[in-house]
């Protein structure tokens, strides 16, 4: 008889414990049957294509699309996963998370090839999902290590 049984279904890339390697499938949801026995285990289930893809940058990450993932990448051409990839690293290099962008310089360059960038995840998954762009790092409010004082 089993009692008490709890399903949560997640979306992450840490699926096992810490007794249990990632078979390297990537990431997707997953479930965790909880029947009151601490070694609880995760079940990986295939990764399903989404609907809406949000392009926007993020602390440590490799690619800014979300949901962030091999689902989501695997829509993406090869050339403007790439490109992601590099707009992404060179937010990393030059945005701080409590003062903002290193300069005036890197944050004109970044939202420069944001213009592009916005523009071609739109184009190359058209009639595949939506695709929404959150530029954040360019809102008012972000300031640079010049002008904080």
């Amino acid at each position: 008889m089993v009692a008490n049984s709890t399903v949560v279904w997640c979306e992450d890339d840490r699926v096992g414990s810490e007794d249990e390697t990632n078979d390297g499938q990537g990431t997707g949801w997953f479930g965790l049957s909880y029947w009151g026995d601490p070694s609880a285990r995760f079940e990986v289930i295939p990764a399903q294509p989404p609907s809406v893809v949000r392009l926007a940058p993020e602390y440590g990450v490799e690619v800014p699309l979300w949901p962030n993932g091999d689902a989501t990448d695997s829509l993406v051409p090869a050339d403007l996963l790439a490109k992601l990839i590099a707009w992404q690293a060179f937010f990393d290099s030059n945005f701080e998370w409590d003062t903002g962008w290193c300069s005036d310089d890197a944050k004109s360059r970044w939202a420069e090839e944001a213009v592009g960038l916005e523009a071609e995840p739109r184009e190359a998954l058209a009639g595949k999902v939506e695709v929404v762009v959150d530029l954040w790092p360019l809102k008012s409010g972000e300031t640079t290590d010049d002008s904080s004082t």
